[in-house]
C-alpha cells in the first residue's frame, strides 16, 4: 500500500520535470507550494528521522562521498490516513548519482519507506549552487566577461542523455544574467563530481 502511495506521490510531485533531455530546470522546483504547510520544526524533524540510518559521511574528503539534504515535501491529505502527516524527504547521494526518497509520518515520527532512483533530475541545494557559481567565477575563461559586464550568475541542475559520458555526474548549468536578460552564450556546465568547468560555447 505504502509503496503504491509513494510512487503516486512522486508522480504528483515531479511529473512536470523532464528526465534525461539534456536540459536545465529551475531550482524553484525545489521549493514547492507544499512547503508552506510545514514549519521549520517539521522540516528539522523530518530530516532528522530520514538521516538516522542514511550513512552520511560527516566530513567527506571528496565531493563524490557526499550525501546532501535537498528538501521536504508535504503530501496532500488524499495520500494519508486521517491521523497521518506524510512527507517525503529528498537527499542526493553523489556515489552512484542516486536520489533517495524517504516517506515519513510526522504524526508518529516514523520512517515508513525509503526508495532510491538514479539519474533523477534532482534540484541543487544551496551549498551546491554556491559552489557551482564560485567555480565558474574563478575560471580564467570567464573572469573577464563576468567582471566587464557585471554579470549575475545562476545555477540550475542539468540533465544529459544516456549516451552522454557525463551521465552519473552532478552537473549544473550556469546562466549569465545581464540586468533582466540572459546571455545566449557562453554555455557553461559545471561538473560538481570533478569540480571542473566545461565551456561548451565561447562568449
Amino acid at each position: 500500500m505504502y509503496r503504491k502511495r509513494l510512487l503516486w506521490a512522486l508522480l504528483v510531485l515531479f511529473a512536470v520535470v523532464p528526465v534525461g533531455l539534456g536540459l536545465a530546470w529551475s531550482n524553484r522546483n525545489a521549493h514547492s507550494a507544499s512547503t508552506v504547510l510545514l514549519s521549520a520544526e517539521d522540516i528539522r524533524l523530518a530530516r532528522e528521522l530520514a538521516e538516522r540510518d542514511l550513512d552520511i559521511a560527516k566530513h567527506p574528503s571528496h565531493p563524490a562521498e557526499q550525501t546532501l539534504f535537498i528538501k521536504v515535501d508535504y503530501l496532500p491529505g488524499s495520500f494519508a490516513d486521517s491521523d497521518q502527516r506524510l512527507v517525503i524527504v529528498q537527499h542526493y547521494r553523489y556515489q552512484g548519482d542516486e536520489t533517495v526518497f524517504t516517506l515519513i509520518d510526522l504524526s508518529r515520527q516514523e520512517v515508513i519507506r525509503r526508495e532510491g532512483t538514479v539519474h533523477f533530475p534532482t534540484a541543487l541545494n544551496s551549498a551546491e549552487t554556491r559552489r557551482a557559481k564560485k567555480l565558474a567565477q574563478n575560471d580564467e575563461r570567464l573572469k573577464t566577461l563576468i567582471a566587464a559586464r557585471r554579470l549575475q550568475l545562476e545555477a540550475r541542475p542539468f540533465q544529459v542523455t544516456a549516451d552522454d559520458p557525463r551521465l552519473g555526474h552532478r552537473l549544473a548549468m550556469i546562466l549569465f544574467r545581464e540586468n533582466a536578460d540572459y546571455l545566449e552564450s557562453p554555455e557553461v556546465i559545471v561538473d560538481l563530481h570533478t569540480e571542473t568547468v566545461q565551456v561548451v560555447s565561447n562568449p
